[in-house]
């Protein structure tokens, strides 16, 4: 290590070096008559650090001292008197300088300079060492296929590598030097203004969501690691972060979210403990449970006699990444026995379930109809839903339109082949009567229909029918109203006359015209292109199943009336009770 000494008396300078040499802190030591010498020196690469006076011949040793700071990295020790100490002081880094005040004699102690000295360079080369690892983990990180930055103490770039650029679009210019919440999507600027200090002091991020935005205005959805880079005085340097892109899941997601809202299937995310981690509407309502009361179960609650197979199935699926599809007969608690068809497929790290209730088998003395209906139903809707599976996965790979088509075209037939089912089915004895709030039906089937329905009750009145296929013909006759009345209001009023329930669905369409008025319960028969004309007869057939009747009706004033009258459950109630209702406009 080699000192450049400068200051007056020459003399004494010359001392400080040889006690410096003797005690081991330096190699080698020269002194310096000007300041001048000492920047010429400097600007050769010679000397590892300067002692430097406050009194000069050629500038005053404030004046060298920021000189030296301005252009070189060397540390600095000045030695100086109380005033001069002040202005070393505003030029001076912390982190690489010192001053030390001489005494009355205008002398520092040996000791206490060779301690600064050796203190400083010390420092230096620590921070020459970091900055190679740092330069090496920058190359490093520049040539990684996954994102990387660094942001200074203000949350600015200091640098990002190719594949950060490529990502988002922009030019290196562009980024370094601008603060990182300038590229957030607006809903996460403020996330991040208010959790970078805590980053700061944790030292560390793990999977931390941020929305950014692309050059060009789309959003990139991405996912940070990151770890905050100290130094020797626990300080922070920078931010060393690297980001993963996972728009193509946020994407998967969204399309997740529509197809559970929409499917008329039971759907779960499954995780690898058997943990339910989402499921629908749809499955909640085939265990008899509410979603959020399935939501954090298991399997092993739902189906405890079942759950080891289910699993086995599940298991199949995480090992091979292959789908699974099976038949079983599951036991629910409350619910009891019931047939399912279970499709199971890889999700991320957990596994997706599509279960389907699978109707009853017809009896031995069932009419060859009904039997067909059924097998044919059953033996069809498993492959149509692997066609299904098969085009939205394809959706990741290419954007051709003929994947919405044959998704589109699949989901017609499966509707048509469970209301062939319905409409065969409707027809039968009914052979499970139970206690049905009339009101609370409708107003469930409305919810699900999403239709906004003032339901006037003027008797707290109940039926007793299949819930099951009581509910079915209500929710046929509600979206028989949305789809082809063509009404922009729509009430329903219950009611019970002479020991009939009633219940009267009025719109504001177009109505029925007179030559359609006598065909609209024949089967096939539909003024709507694609419609297969099946809904209205599996109404007609339901209510005459329970020993009701249908009668519809075109009023003066427009629209359309239709009328289900069933056998009430009881005599003699009376009342009113208006369930509050919106505005009636759908």
């Amino acid at each position: 290590m080699q000192i450049i000494l400068v200051g007056n008396p020459p003399r004494q300078y010359g001392e400080y070096g040889l006690f410096l040499c003797e005690s081991g802190t330096a190699k080698e030591c020269s002194v310096a008559s000007t300041g001048a010498e000492v920047l010429e020196s400097l600007s050769r690469g010679v000397g590892d650090a300067v002692v430097c006076d406050e009194c000069l011949s050629d500038m005053p040793g404030t004046a060298l001292f920021a000189k030296v700071r301005e252009r070189f990295t060397v540390p600095v020790v000045f030695l100086s008197g109380r005033q001069a100490a002040l202005d070393a002081y505003e030029v001076m880094n912390p982190l690489s300088d010192c001053v030390l005040e001489k005494g009355a004699d205008g002398r520092v102690l040996p000791q206490a300079l060779a301690q600064a000295v050796s203190l400083l360079v010390a420092l230096a080369r620590e921070r020459e060492e970091r900055n190679r690892d740092q330069a090496a983990l920058g190359l490093l990180y520049d040539q990684s296929l996954q994102g990387y930055q660094s942001l200074d103490r203000a949350g600015r770039f200091l640098t990002v590598n190719k594949a950060w650029l490529e990502m988002l679009g922009y030019e290196r210019d562009e980024v370094v030097g601008k603060w990182f919440g300038d590229f957030l999507l607006p809903e996460y600027t403020e996330t991040f203004q208010n959790n970078f200090p805590r980053f700061k002091r944790q030292g560390s991020i793990r999977g931390v969501e941020f929305g950014m935005r692309h050059k060009d205005g789309h959003a990139v959805h991405v996912f940070y690691d990151g770890n905050i880079a100290y130094d020797t005085h626990g300080r922070m340097i920078c931010t060393h972060c690297v980001m993963h892109d996972i728009t193509p899941y946020r994407e998967m997601q969204e399309r997740l979210a529509v197809f559970m809202s929409s499917s008329s299937e039971g759907f779960a995310v499954i995780g690898q403990d058997l943990s339910i981690l989402e499921c629908n509407d749809a499955l909640a309502r085939l265990v008899g449970e509410t979603r959020e009361s399935i939501i954090s179960l298991s399997l092993w609650d739902l189906f405890p006699d079942d759950a080891a197979r289910l699993r086995a199935h599940l298991k199949a699926v995480i090992h091979s990444g292959e789908p699974v599809f099976a038949h079983e007969r599951v036991v629910h608690p409350l619910v009891g026995s019931f047939s399912v068809d279970v499709r199971a497929f890889k999700l991320g790290s957990a596994v997706g379930i599509l279960v389907h209730e699978t109707a009853p088998h017809p009896s031995p003395g069932a009419d060859d109809i009904s039997l067909f209906a059924h097998a044919v139903s059953h033996d069809v809707r498993g492959p149509l839903s692997v066609i299904q599976g098969y085009a939205d996965l394809l959706r990741d790979e290419t954007d051709s339109p003929y994947l919405d088509k044959i998704i589109q075209k699949s989901a017609d037939i499966a509707s048509y082949l469970r209301q062939s089912v319905e409409l065969v089915d409707a027809g039968k004895p009914v052979a499970g009567y139970a206690s049905v709030d009339v009101a609370l039906t409708v107003e469930d089937v409305a919810a699900e229909l999403s239709l906004d329905l003032p339901v006037s009750i003027e008797a707290p009145v109940k039926v007793r029918a299949d819930p099951k296929r009581f509910r079915q013909c209500i929710s046929y006759l509600l979206d028989n109203v949305r789809v082809h009345a063509g009404a922009t209001h729509a009430w329903v009023t219950v009611s019970e006359e002479d020991g009939r329930v009633v219940v009267a669905v009025r719109d504001d369409g177009r109505g029925i015209p007179e030559a359609y008025a006598g065909k609209i319960f024949d089967r096939g028969f539909s003024t709507l292109r694609g419609s297969k004309g099946l809904g209205l007869p599996i109404v007609k057939r339901t209510v005459e199943a329970h020993g009701g009747s249908v009668e519809v009706k075109t009023p003066p004033e427009g629209g359309t009336v239709v009328l289900l009258s069933f056998p009430a459950e009881g005599h003699g109630m009376t009342g009113r009770e208006e369930i509050p209702a919106s505005d009636p406009a759908r």
